[in-house]
């Protein structure tokens, strides 16, 4: 049985509160073409000139974006993330990403009575963040004047994502709907 599976068979059976109740973690370095275009790609990736960030999303609160400095994201930055999106009772949801899954990084989180779950590897299709950035680089280059340095950049990322993430009609759903959806898809593909 794959991760995939299993992770799917643990949480598709999940109460739609518990889902509301998720938050779920990523990062996506963002940059721009040579015609202006905006574009995202792997945190990865590391190019001059782009911008890293971390974007924090849940059915209710937080919805958050951190700019991660320096384009390169380690322990203490991740935690300074965290520090501003735990709370008691509530279960993160992490790429897996060697950082995320960090001795550090799982004790900290622990420590603040919060869950924590890495997403298993090759299923970022079914990750609510994977549908999030798209939606979020279209709404960037839909609503974006002309950029043409990554401070300009981070400014225009900093005000669309507190408009875009106001869309309760496209978080909502992303956030507990399709996951919920997606995963019961996959308990079915396997039976």
């Amino acid at each position: 049985m794959t991760q995939r599976e299993l992770f799917a068979r643990e949480f598709s059976a999940s109460s739609f509160s518990f889902w509301r109740n998720a938050i779920f973690v990523d990062e996506r370095r963002f940059g721009l073409k040579s015609d202006g275009e905006i574009y995202s790609t792997s945190p990865i990736r590391s190019r001059r000139g782009t911008v890293l960030a971390c974007g924090a999303v849940s059915a209710d609160w937080p919805r958050s974006l951190h700019r991660i400095e320096h384009g390169h994201l380690n322990t203490e930055k991740y935690l300074k993330v965290m520090d501003s999106i735990v709370s008691p009772g509530r279960t993160i949801f992490s790429t897996n990403n060697p950082v995320h899954g960090s001795v550090v990084a799982t004790q900290y989180i622990s420590s603040r009575q919060t869950s924590y779950v890495l997403w298993p590897p090759r299923s970022l299709d079914i990750m609510p963040m994977t549908s999030i950035w798209k939606h979020f680089v279209d709404e960037l280059n839909y609503a974006t004047s002309i950029v043409s340095n990554p401070d300009q950049l981070r400014g225009e990322m900093e005000i669309v994502w507190l408009d875009f993430m106001a869309n309760n009609s496209f978080v909502y759903p992303t956030t507990v709907g399709y996951v919920w959806l997606d995963l019961g898809k996959i308990v079915d593909e396997f039976q």
